[in-house]
């Protein structure tokens, strides 16, 4: 090992001082021996994850990537490996898949909304029309007008349910960044 950064470090528990100068083998133990295969076989990989455990025995995803430095005539010279922590990663994963999931339940509520919709305008327009033909005074007219009152009020919430779902506009505007 001829280089090894603080990430490095982190990562694998194991310090660069204690690394430097040393073969892998010797400064990876059997927690870490899907890396030390990796190393040993010389094998190009690209993004593949593994499971290891650190110096502390916690485990500890990651994402490596190997590649065989040569010369220009075609000597090996040795391995650069990157590892990343896929703990941040998976975090993002998450958080996206949350994302999608409310996005989803906005575009269903939209539906359900429109749904509801349509029945209520039917609802307050009969109502309306029978209203019309009944008498001032009578228990049923008063009825009648709750029923449109109440109409009206699920009209509202189905708004607010329609303005939750629907993508916000920005309002862009020229500002100081000091």
């Amino acid at each position: 090992i001829a280089f090894y950064n603080s990430a490095a470090e982190q990562i694998t528990g194991i310090q660069f001082t204690d690394a430097n100068g040393k073969a892998p083998n010797e400064v990876f133990d059997d927690s870490m021996h899907t890396l030390k295969e990796y190393l040993e076989e010389g094998r190009n990989i690209i993004e593949e994850e593994i499971d290891c455990m650190n110096k502390e025995d916690k485990p500890v995803s990651l994402s490596v990537s190997t590649a065989k430095i040569t010369n220009q005539s075609g000597l090996f010279l040795g391995n650069i490996v990157t590892l990343r922590p896929m703990d941040e990663v998976r975090r993002l994963q998450k958080e996206i898949r949350q994302r999608e999931k409310l996005a989803a339940l906005g575009n269903l509520a939209a539906g359900v909304a429109n749904e509801i919709r349509n029945p209520l305008s039917s609802i307050k327009s009969m109502t309306g029309y029978l209203r019309s033909k009944l008498s001032k005074e009578s228990d049923d007219w008063k009825s009648a007008g709750i029923i449109i009152s109440e109409v009206d009020r699920l009209n509202r919430v189905v708004g607010q349910l329609l303005d939750f779902a629907r993508p916000s506009e920005l309002k862009i505007k020229p500002g100081n960044l000091n």
